[in-house]
């Protein structure tokens, strides 16, 4: 029998995804549960596993095209029916319908694709060598191996950006055009906060195996001050505005490819070491590509936190549906006057970017105000 295999739904808002890899190529055998492909969202890249044993025959779709979910997009046989070059013979003339829907008139594989991506080779300039003149991964570098050492900078700036890059893009430039957004700024005394930290550190540490950060005591007072100003744990959906029940915090997270946003939930009724554990969880899976795309929803804040990159004060975009993002810079000795006499404190600069249309600047600063009594006085992220 031959088994479709479709573009998965990997969370409940998943429209639509494309293949950033293919992990198999026609005629290779698959077992149950072995990856297949890598299939690439606007929130993260999982590998997809095989819900058949069998053997590869068919991949319809190339890398870095976007389909809806469900779409068919390989197939699988319980045995081989036909021999390799058959199987092949059959992608390539799936892949040939797809090329000419999109103008093209030859054979591309979809490795070599992919790699002329890479190295900003033209395809149309490529010659293949495989069945019926397909293009292949070792055409698209023999072709670049015939051109100058020095690769044409213009071809290099203008190839097209990848997918992910594109979603972020539009994301943002949703952000900016939908969003009426307006910040406000605050340099803190952080003194305390570095305090507490400090003798914290070697306690958790020895106990609970956790490295307590900076960013963990942020979340937790995001939290408390969202919970105090309820009204700014809003969000502005479809013309109306509408209160979140829980207190859901984003925080931005560094992959290989791309920046995620995980979301804690419930974070106002946490500890500081199950902020710091879940948010380490959610890194190391961000660095390793195993976020779920569920895993980044539903926040109605989300904390940025460049300290750690050596920046002082920055502006973030509002991710749309949420009501607010602070950036966070890094923690450092400055002036500050402290009962009208001027001292060296470390100090640590905020940056609030609030919707417009979920609060006006006198909730926005009175929401500020309270996560600033809160960092000033962190012992009251213990109790």
């Amino acid at each position: 029998m031959i088994h479709d295999v479709v573009m998965p739904q990997l969370g409940m808002t998943m429209t639509e995804g494309s293949v950033a890899q293919w992990l198999k190529a026609v005629g290779d055998p698959i077992a149950k549960g072995e990856p297949l492909f890598v299939v690439q969202t606007d929130k993260v890249d999982m590998d997809v596993e095989s819900m058949r044993q069998g053997y590869v025959i068919e991949l319809l779709l190339n890398e870095q095209i976007t389909v809806p979910v469900g779409t068919v997009i390989a197939r699988i046989a319980d045995s081989l029916v036909a021999d390799v070059t058959a199987a092949s013979s059959m992608t390539a003339s799936s892949m040939a319908a797809s090329s000419m829907a999109a103008g093209q008139t030859q054979l591309v594989s979809p490795r070599a694709r992919r790699v002329a991506q890479e190295l900003g080779i033209d395809l149309a300039q490529v010659k293949g060598t495989g069945e019926q003149g397909r293009v292949r991964e070792a055409d698209v570098r023999a072709a670049f191996a015939l051109q100058a050492p020095q690769p044409d900078p213009a071809r290099v700036e203008n190839r097209s950006a990848p997918v992910a890059r594109r979603h972020i893009a539009e994301r943002m430039e949703q952000s900016v055009r939908t969003v009426p957004q307006f910040s406000l700024r605050r340099e803190l005394d952080a003194q305390q906060l570095t305090l507490v930290r400090s003798h914290l550190l070697p306690v958790v540490e020895a106990r609970d195996g956790l490295r307590l950060s900076f960013t963990d005591f942020l979340l937790k007072a995001l939290a408390m001050a969202l919970r105090e100003v309820p009204d700014l744990n809003s969000s502005w959906h479809e013309g109306r505005l509408e209160q979140r029940r829980e207190v859901n915090i984003g925080f931005a997270a560094q992959s290989p490819s791309r920046l995620l946003v995980p979301v804690m939930h419930a974070v106002d009724g946490l500890a500081i070491t199950q902020i710091a554990r879940q948010r380490a969880d959610f890194a190391r899976r961000a660095k390793e590509g195993k976020l779920k795309p569920d895993e980044m929803q539903g926040a109605s804040c989300t904390l940025s936190n460049l300290g750690a990159f050596g920046v002082d004060e920055f502006e973030a975009l509002i991710n749309p549906g949420e009501s607010c993002i602070l950036a966070a810079g890094r923690i450092l000795p400055r002036p500050f006057v402290v009962d009208g006499a001027l001292t060296i404190r470390p100090t640590l600069k905020l940056t609030l970017s609030v919707d417009h249309r979920v609060a006006d600047g006198v909730l926005a600063a009175t929401f500020l105000t309270a996560l600033a009594k809160v960092i000033e006085q962190p012992a009251t992220m213990l109790i």
